[in-house]
């Protein structure tokens, strides 16, 4: 784990790395997946221009084929972020700087997200969202919580939770209290 590297004239700490063999199969995968999407959904007869195809197809048959475009451009873009993760990044997930914490959700949102860090009061390991997944769970002095989705990562969502409480100071017991409310 690399620790206090500097980074962009500031020092950051590495808290979390992605498995580079799931990331990549999971952004392949996805990746594929748009392409099959893209490719069924501009798929017309020869004889036929895409146009009228589509007119052909029923009611919201532009519309439907518009968002489908959409949804797939989304999940590129969140793949691409992934992939510069994983290759340009070194393969980081969770980091932190002086005032923030870091983090690629991978289900969640497109983008890189963060938190500052004086507004985390307890981390703990535990399952959430739609899946039951394993993650990291950050609870916020605003009463909310940020789950981090953990199954890609290199190492355990306990010890991924231990290194955040080891970062920001926090002691274990606030957290394990957290747990058993």
């Amino acid at each position: 784990m690399t620790v206090g590297q500097e980074f962009r004239g500031f020092e950051m700490t590495v808290l979390a790395k992605m498995s580079l063999p799931l990331g990549m199969f999971y952004s392949i995968m996805w990746l594929l997946a748009c392409g099959a999407i893209l490719t069924a959904s501009l798929y017309h007869p020869d004889d036929l221009s895409l146009e009228d195809y589509l007119e052909n197809k029923g009611l919201f048959r532009y519309e439907i084929a518009i968002t489908c475009w959409f949804a797939c451009a989304l999940v590129a873009l969140r793949q691409i972020v992934i992939l510069k993760q994983l290759l340009f990044s070194g393969q980081r997930v969770i980091w932190a700087d002086g005032k923030k914490i870091y983090y690629l959700n991978l289900f969640s949102s497109i983008l890189v997200s963060s938190v500052q860090r004086e507004e985390i009061v307890a981390v703990f390991a535990g399952n959430r969202e739609f899946f039951d997944r394993r993650g990291v769970i950050l609870s916020l002095r605003d009463q909310s919580e940020v789950f981090i989705s953990t199954w890609v990562m290199i190492d355990s969502a306990e010890m991924i939770a231990g290194r955040i409480r080891e970062l920001l100071s926090i002691p274990t017991q606030w957290s394990e209290m957290r747990i058993q409310v």
